[in-house]
């Protein structure tokens, strides 16, 4: 899960983010699972729920790495 992460809501773009500071921000609550998330590297974003690991267990669905 190396390199910069950021995430959109609201019309308004957060980061760049560690992988360890991005999964502090989703469990803080302030990252939704259905805000949209990228990394340096990936072509579109995906919505924060598709993440695997991002969210706290049992607070979001793992899908992708």
């Amino acid at each position: 899960m190396d390199g910069n992460w950021f995430y959109a809501q609201d019309n308004n773009s957060f980061g760049p983010f560690s992988w360890a500071e991005f999964r502090q921000v989703a469990a803080s609550g302030k990252l939704r699972r259905t805000s949209t998330v990228w990394r340096e590297g990936m072509t579109e974003g995906v919505a924060a729920s598709a993440v695997n690991h991002l969210f706290p267990e049992g607070q979001a669905p793992r899908r992708i790495s």
